[in-house]
C-alpha cells in the first residue's frame, strides 16, 4: 500500500512537471506567434504603400509618354524638326 502511493505520488509529479513544461511553451509559442503576426501586419502595410507609390508612377510614366508623344507630333507636323545643315536636310527624332 505505501509502495503504491508513492508510485501515484511520482505520477502526479511527473504529471505536474509535463503540464509546467507544456505551459512553459505554450507561452513561447504564443510570444513568438505575436512577433510573427506583427511581421506580417508590418509588411502588409509596407506593399500597401509601394503598391500605391507604383501605382502614382505608373499614372506618370503613363502622362509624360502621352505629353512626349504630343511634343513629337506637333514637332513632325509644324516643321520644326526638319533642318538645313550643308545641304542635307535631316529631320530632329
Amino acid at each position: 500500500m505505501i509502495s503504491n502511493r508513492e508510485s501515484a505520488r511520482r505520477s502526479r509529479m511527473k504529471k505536474q512537471n509535463l503540464v509546467q513544461e507544456l505551459t512553459k511553451e505554450v507561452s513561447k509559442l504564443q510570444a513568438a506567434n505575436r512577433t510573427i503576426v506583427a511581421k506580417i501586419e508590418e509588411t502588409t502595410e509596407r506593399l500597401t504603400f509601394c503598391t500605391a507609390q507604383n501605382n502614382v508612377l505608373r499614372e506618370q510614366e503613363i502622362e509624360l509618354t502621352d505629353r512626349l508623344k504630343s511634343l513629337n507630333d506637333f514637332i513632325n507636323h509644324s516643321g520644326l524638326g526638319e533642318r538645313n545643315v550643308g545641304g542635307v536636310g535631316y529631320t530632329v527624332p
